[in-house]
């Protein structure tokens, strides 16, 4: 400070003051607020297309599938077949004989066994793209060796995911040729008799029983899609919350890696420019001068340790007061020499928001610079004694020394020089009030009361 009563500022250097430190400090400063960029994402229609049948091919529960089929053919007798988009054969139950044994077997027979399946799929994706028309319905064939089956294609929001296979049969009305069956025999040396006996085994049904078991694959296949359809939104939901809880807890640890490396650049930016204006206070013959820079350099040095105390700490909530205002305090006590009051520090655990606690610790700064100035001038010896406590709801910052005391007619609300200008502005910030007192009883070491009282100066403040 300048003096205790001396040298004079007008209201706008005050309101110039006022907004200094709002800019600094105040909600819209780039000390008080950060943000972070905004992600986005995008897909393509054909592979997230794929992804989706992916995803549901893989979450398919091919066991309860199998055991449906499996109780449905033993009941109707009829052979059925899951297959994927992509002609992948998820389950297959109740095959003939005819087919497991022979036709698939053999080389040339199973080649046109997968050439019928390979055409059937495709004409199924043919008609099932984007853009074809309405979703197919089933297609009745007969396969490359003279079986009857049905293909019935699974759809999922107008995606083609599955198909579901019934087959392997004959019409009531219609009979094999045996003849030809055994040349068919003799040609790819099969045992005739036993290849005519697995075909007198292929099972012939009603076409109303065709119908009502193409029913059933319908009424199945859509249950299937539908619960799979669920299970895949749940899994694709679970994946999704579980990669934006990892890119939160990344954005965090970010986050929190670049607030301690702002608090510790700004903490080395502070310092310099203190060691800067320390120079230049030594560089000074006026003593006035000095006096201003030693001023300028407590002020930057009381908003350095509350950056360094952020970054030791890694909080950019609030701030343990006591610690804080304690390192302020000693600091301005070190920084004048010759000056080395006992100092007596009670401070209650109280918390406050970072850019408060900034205001609070510029104002021990003032107030124990000028206590050094004027109560302890020359060195003499003395206490000064902090109190920080909770009081009614708030908090209460009392400074006070055993020094001279105040002059006569001191009033701190008339008061216009800048240190008492920056005390008003700083408890203002704070929306609290401060006022000028009696201080410490040098002779008994109480509370005033008798002998020489020094001055105290007490802040009230909202927590």
């Amino acid at each position: 400070m300048e003096e205790r009563g001396s040298g004079r500022l007008g209201a706008e250097d005050e309101r110039r003051i006022e907004e200094l430190l709002k800019g600094a400090f105040g909600p819209g400063s780039a000390a008080a607020s950060a943000r972070l960029p905004e992600l986005g994402e995008g897909e393509a229609d054909e592979p997230a297309r794929r992804a989706f049948v992916a995803g549901l091919v893989e979450g398919l529960d091919l066991g309860s599938v199998r055991r449906a089929l499996d109780s449905f053919s033993e009941v109707s007798g009829m052979a059925m077949a899951l297959v994927s988009s992509s002609g992948e054969l998820l389950v297959a139950t109740r095959w003939q004989p005819i087919c497991s044994g022979f036709y698939r077997a053999h080389p040339r027979t199973r080649r046109a066994c997968e050439e019928t399946d390979q055409a059937v799929n495709a004409a199924v994706i043919a008609a099932s793209a984007p853009g074809a028309g309405p979703a197919p319905g089933p297609y009745r064939y007969h396969c490359a060796n003279g079986l009857r089956e049905i293909a019935q294609p699974l759809f999922i929001e107008g995606c083609h995911w599955a198909t579901i296979y019934i087959g392997q049969f004959l019409y009531g009305d219609e009979e094999p040729d045996e003849a030809g069956l055994a040349r068919e025999a003799g040609e790819l040396g099969w045992d005739a008799a036993s290849f005519l006996e697995a075909a007198r085994a292929v099972p012939r049904f009603s076409r109303e029983e065709v119908e009502r078991a193409l029913g059933f694959c319908v009424a199945f296949g859509d249950l299937v899609s539908r619960l799979n359809h669920g299970y895949y939104r749940e899994r694709r939901l679970a994946r999704h919350y579980l990669e934006v809880e990892k890119a939160l807890a990344g954005a965090l640890e970010q986050k929190n890696f670049l607030f301690a490396e702002l608090q510790h650049r700004v903490k080395n930016s502070l310092s310099l420019i203190a060691s800067l204006l320390s120079l230049e206070a030594a560089s000074q013959e006026d003593e006035r001068a000095r006096r201003a820079f030693d001023d300028a350099k407590g002020r930057i040095r009381s908003i350095a340790l509350l950056y360094e105390r952020l970054y030791r700490t890694g909080s950019a909530e609030s701030v343990e007061l006591g610690p804080y205002l304690s390192e302020a305090a000693r600091a301005s006590i070190a920084s004048l020499a010759g000056a080395a009051p006992l100092l007596e520090l009670d401070c209650a655990p109280l918390r406050m928001d970072s850019r408060r606690a900034i205001y609070l610790g510029l104002v021990v700064n003032e107030l124990v610079v000028n206590a050094l100035k004027y109560a302890f001038a020359e060195g003499r010896p003395g206490r000064l004694r902090i109190e920080l406590r909770a009081e009614g709801g708030g908090g209460l910052l009392s400074v006070a020394d055993d020094g001279p005391g105040l002059p006569a007619g001191f009033c701190l609300d008339s008061e216009e020089s800048l240190g008492f200008l920056i005390l008003r502005t700083l408890a203002k910030q704070l929306e609290g009030e401060i006022e000028a007192g009696v201080g410490l009883d040098r002779a008994s070491g109480g509370p005033p009361g008798g002998g020489c009282r020094g001055a105290s100066f007490v802040l009230r403040f909202p927590l």
